[in-house]
C-alpha cells in the first residue's frame, strides 16, 4: 500500500479487517463491503491494544481507505441502515480507489523496468568498451581516443550505487554511449585503412542493403546478402525445436555456413521483431532501423518485460556478446506466440541457450532462418 501512504502496521491493519470479511460481499456490487468484526477480537488478532487499534482505525478513515460506522457503544453488528449501509468497518471508499492504485502500480512497474533496463544498457556498453579498448590497446595504443576511453574506464564507478535516478542512470548510459561510439568508430577506420584482424569476439555485421538476395543451394531466405558457397554439411535439429524455436528444413541450409550470421540487415530484423520489440526499435532512431547496436538497447528494454532475470541477461551477454545475446532475445520474443511451440518461459530458455554456447552446440543461425522463413510467410 506504499500508493497510499500507509505504514507497515497500518497495511498489516487493513489486510487483517480485510480478511475478517465475508468473502462473497466482495463479489456482489450490490453489497456493502462491511467488517463487522468487533474491536476488541481484531486487537487480540493483531497484537494490539484497543486504543493502538482504534488510532490505527482512525488514521486509515481520514487517509480515506476505509469508513466507520459504528453503533454509540462502538457496536458494530452488521445492521441494515435506513440509508442502506450496514454498522461496522466500509471499505467503499478502498473500492472505489482501486482504478487509481491498478494504475499507480503499472506505473511504478514500468518505471522499474525502466530503471533494470537502464543498468542492462550501461553493462552492455561498458563490454562494448572493454572489448574496443582491448583491441585499441593493440593496433593503435598512443592514439588520443584510445588514451581517453582507458582513462574514462578506468573511472567507471564498479556498481551503480550511484545512480540513484533513472535519469541518472540515462546520463550515464550517454556518457558511455559517447565514447563507445568513438572507440568504434577508430576500430572502423583503422580496419578500412589497415585491414587490422578482427576482434576474437566474432562480430554480427548488419548490411545495410535490403536489396541483396541469396540462394543456398537453390533456397532463398528472405533478403541476404550475397555469400560464399561451402562444403555441404550436416544439419542437425536446431535448439530449442520442442520449446518453440524454428526448425529448419536441411534443404534449406546445406551449403550455408550456419555459423554465419552477417546475412542480416537491419530490415530483415526489424521484420522479425515482435511489435513490442519494434516499438522501442522505432523509439530509438527516427530513421528507421540501422544498427546493432540499437537492437541491443531494444532487446534489453524487453529483458525485464519478458520477465528475464537481469543475471540470466548478463550471463548470456558475457557468454556471448551482447549481439548474439539480443538475437537469443529476438527469437525468444517472437516464439512466445508460435502457432505450435510458443516458449512460456523467456528466461529459462534464455539460460538454456548460454549453456547450448558454452557447449557449443547452440546453432542460432537455424533459429533466426526459420523465423525469417515464417515472416516471410505471414
Amino acid at each position: 500500500m506504499r500508493q497510499l501512504g500507509l505504514t507497515h502496521s497500518l497495511h498489516n491493519t487493513l489486510l487483517t479487517m480485510i480478511e475478517a470479511t465475508a468473502a462473497a460481499a466482495w463479489h456482489d456490487p450490490s453489497q456493502d463491503v462491511v467488517c463487522y468484526r468487533q474491536q476488541q477480537d481484531l486487537a487480540r488478532t493483531l497484537g494490539k491494544s484497543d486504543r493502538a487499534l482504534r488510532n490505527d482505525e482512525t488514521t486509515l478513515a481520514r487517509a480515506g481507505v476505509i469508513v466507520l460506522r459504528t453503533g454509540n457503544d462502538g457496536r458494530r453488528s452488521g445492521r441494515l441502515l435506513p440509508d442502506g449501509t450496514r454498522l461496522g468497518i466500509s471499505f467503499a471508499p478502498l473500492i472505489g480507489l482501486i482504478p487509481r492504485l491498478v494504475e499507480l502500480q503499472a506505473r511504478q512497474q514500468d518505471e522499474s523496468n525502466r530503471f533494470v533496463s537502464l543498468r542492462l544498457q550501461a553493462s552492455a556498453a561498458r563490454r562494448d568498451l572493454r572489448r574496443a579498448i582491448d583491441r585499441l590497446i593493440n593496433i593503435a595504443p598512443d592514439h588520443p581516443i584510445t588514451s581517453d576511453a582507458v582513462d574514462f574506464y578506468a573511472n567507471l564507478p564498479r556498481r551503480y550505487l550511484d545512480y540513484r535516478t533513472a535519469e541518472a542512470l540515462a546520463e550515464h548510459v550517454e556518457a558511455v554511449d559517447e565514447i563507445t561510439d568513438k572507440a568504434l568508430d577508430l576500430l572502423q577506420l583503422l580496419d578500412d585503412t589497415s585491414g587490422a584482424v578482427e576482434s576474437a569476439v566474432p562480430a554480427i555485421t548488419i548490411n545495410t542493403n535490403p536489396n541483396i538476395s541469396v540462394s543456398c543451394n537453390g533456397s532463398s531466405v528472405l533478403e541476404m546478402p550475397a555469400r560464399k558457397r561451402a562444403e555441404p554439411i550436416s544439419i542437425e535439429v536446431p535448439y530449442g525445436a520442442e520449446k518453440g524455436l524454428e526448425q529448419q528444413d536441411a534443404a534449406d541450409l546445406a551449403g550455408c555456413k550456419t555459423y554465419d550470421l552477417d546475412w542480416l540487415p537491419p530490415t530483415l530484423l526489424y521484420a522479425m521483431a515482435s511489435s513490442e520489440m519494434r516499438f522501442y526499435v522505432e523509439g530509438l532512431t527516427d530513421r528507421g532501423p540501422s544498427t546493432m547496436r540499437e537492437f541491443v538497447k531494444a532487446a534489453i528494454m524487453r529483458v525485464p518485460e519478458l520477465g528475464i532475470s537481469t543475471a540470466a541477461w548478463e550471463a548470456a551477454a558475457d557468454a556471448m556478446g551482447n549481439d548474439r545475446a539480443a538475437l537469443c532475445v529476438l527469437v525468444i520474443d517472437a516464439n512466445r506466440n508460435h502457432p505450435t511451440h510458443p516458449i512460456k518461459s523467456p528466461g529459462g530458455v534464455l539460460r538454456a541457450m548460454s549453456q547450448r554456447h558454452a557447449a557449443g552446440s547452440l546453432n542460432l543461425s537455424h533459429s533466426l532462418i526459420g523465423l525469417a522463413k515464417r515472416t516471410r510467410l505471414q
